[in-house]
């Protein structure tokens, strides 16, 4: 990755700023892309040369190259900062007097911002694919697990049903959790045959127990054969 990003500008800027060393210089001796430029290469070369320190093998480089690396890259992204002022800030004549050098600053700088947005281009792009994707691959995997199994109406005719009268179940244990209302005289109270004997309002637990066989609260098999007096 650090190749792909040095080496290019290396053999670019390695041809194209000897070659167009004296271009501008009357009319712009002091411009500054052309050091910018040279300075941008150095700081390529030197990324290249730590790129490539661990192909000769000798692992006590590791530690010191991959600090070496962290500088380094720091200090071409700043120096890519400036490139970038100079480029808009203080172009002046040195645009037109130098047109090669600018466009050459201009191309270099464009790559390093591509090289350095790519990634977070590519983030922003799978944003939008998570979020219209997601319902579809869950309704995907909702379709494909197994339905839970209900109860049938025969087994649910057979749980126990009471009228509820004050003393029925301790005061703290008479409401019902699914609807989470206290019991009152008269409704009728359905009895679960799991071990602990979980009891709710009739309707909410055959409302749950038509699609589902368990009981809501300890999971146990809401029909089992009823635990021994």
């Amino acid at each position: 990755m650090v190749l792909a990003l040095g080496l290019p500008q290396v053999i670019v800027i390695g041809v194209v700023v000897p070659l167009y060393a004296t271009e501008g210089q009357e009319e712009c001796p002091s411009n500054p892309l052309r050091a910018w430029l040279v300075v941008q290469g150095l700081f390529c070369v030197c990324m290249v040369l730590l790129a490539c320190a661990p192909l000769c093998g000798d692992t006590t480089l590791r530690q010191p190259v991959a600090a070496a690396s962290g500088w380094v890259q720091w200090g071409a992204l700043a120096w890519l900062c400036i490139g970038i002022w100079w480029t808009i800030f203080q172009r002046g004549s040195c645009a037109s007097a130098a047109p090669v050098t600018h466009a050459l600053t201009l191309a270099v700088l464009a790559y390093n911002l591509m090289f350095y947005a790519l990634p977070c281009l590519g983030f922003l792009c799978f944003i939008p694919l998570i979020i219209f994707c997601l319902p579809v691959a869950l309704r995907l995997v909702a379709s494909v697990e197994p339905a839970p199994e209900s109860v049938s109406e025969d087994v649910l005719s057979s749980l126990e049903v009471t009228r509820y009268a004050e003393g029925l179940c301790p005061k703290e244990d008479a409401a019902c959790v699914i609807c989470l209302d206290e019991y009152a005289p008269g409704q009728d109270i359905r009895f679960l045959n799991c071990p602990a004997r979980h009891h709710y309002h009739r309707d909410c637990i055959d409302a749950w127990l038509r699609t589902n066989n368990t009981c809501p609260v300890c999971r146990e098999p809401a029909a089992a054969q009823p635990p021994a007096p």
